[in-house]
């Protein structure tokens, strides 16, 4: 938290002063981790009275060395871009080398020849893949390894660092049917069972109502299985931050629709106003509305099966496409100013319903 919390405030709001401000706090975790690790660059559960590790997770636990190392890792690379933000050199150069050291530690410790972990569940597949720590030429290999760990299952068994960011990493590999069928899920373990069972705010368990009716001492309004609202707003609806532009001067909107969602409206209240992103699929036509607030841009991703296009009603002659590994359609891109536009693209998905 001494890290995340205000990088994602930062990211989100574009205030440097959160960052000026927690400097100091952010590199004293950094240097506990690094101080603690006997020089091997792994950052150890030292007393397991502290270690929850995957916490929630569904009879899968999680080597909490590895996930210990992942975060001290992660951790690092946030202070890293932070130093980098705030012209801090000399911590750049030192806490991206310590980045390496780390990254290296991990793949000898967790990390084998083809590819998969020592640690065999979903959620050290998802840290891994999502923090970077797996090799280049191995990381196709780490995510079809997660991919047949869901379809093993045919389910979740992510606990509370796993599940936020399963179903972004699955999409990001190219596993949109994965993912997907995760969201659509009814029966226990999903997220609709939750609302199966009348739940109108995520609960902390996935049996906080058991499958016989019982209710469990459990909190019944949490956030770490809703963070899959930011999975519903940044691929789904298509609502991007650009860590680039950070608070929404420039916002990156990129939908990827599949199998029966078909109606998806979504709006963001960012720093310099209303983010909307709306769209239907009707007849194989995509009909995608986006508002851009003033003094700010996006880049517009639009899913399409071939090069038709119209904006506000006007029929396109050149577009620019972007193909992408594991989708069955493209992307046109566009970049845009503040506005109302409204796109229409051809985008056929029969056959991934």
């Amino acid at each position: 938290a001494a890290l995340i919390v205000p990088w994602n405030l930062y990211l989100n709001y574009g205030d440097l002063r959160i960052l000026q401000e927690q400097y100091e706090s952010m590199k004293g975790w950094v240097e506990f981790m690094r101080e603690t690790t006997y020089k091997d660059y792994l950052w150890r559960t030292l007393d397991e009275r502290y270690a929850f590790g995957d916490w929630m997770a569904l009879g899968t636990p999680t080597d909490k060395d590895l996930l210990a190392a992942a975060y001290f890792y992660h951790s690092t690379g946030l202070l890293r871009k932070t130093a980098e933000i705030l012209g801090k050199t000399g911590d750049v150069s030192f806490y991206g080398e310590l980045q390496s050291r780390i990254k290296k530690a991990f793949n000898e410790e967790f990390v084998l020849p083809d590819g998969s972990l020592s640690s065999s569940t979903q959620t050290a597949y998802v840290v891994a893949l999502s923090f970077g720590l797996i090799p280049d030429d191995l990381e196709e290999a780490a995510a079809k390894r997660l991919a047949e760990l869901v379809n093993e299952y045919n389910h979740l068994t992510t606990g509370f660092l796993g599940t936020p960011d399963l179903l972004h990493v699955l999409v990001e590999y190219g596993y949109m049917e994965e993912a997907y069928k995760l969201m659509y899920r009814q029966e226990y373990p999903s997220w609709l069972y939750m609302v199966n069972n009348g739940a109108t705010t995520i609960w902390e368990r996935w049996d906080c109502i058991d499958t016989d009716g019982r209710p469990r001492n459990s909190s019944y309004n949490h956030y770490l299985y809703g963070s899959v609202g930011d999975w519903l707003y940044k691929v789904v609806a298509g609502i991007n931050p650009d860590p680039e532009f950070p608070g929404y001067k420039k916002t990156i909107i990129k939908p990827r629709p599949w199998g029966e969602m078909n109606d998806v409206s979504s709006s963001h209240e960012s720093p310099y106003g209303t983010v909307s992103s709306e769209w239907q699929i009707e007849d194989d036509i995509m009909k995608l509305t986006v508002q851009i607030p003033v003094n700010t841009s996006a880049e517009i991703y639009i899913p399409a099966t071939d090069s038709f296009l119209k904006v506000n009603g006007i029929k396109q002659k050149e577009v620019q496409t972007i193909a992408e590994s594991g989708f069955p359609y493209q992307f046109i891109h566009l970049t845009k100013g503040s506005g109302r536009y409204v796109f229409e693209t051809k985008l056929n998905l029969t056959g991934y319903n």
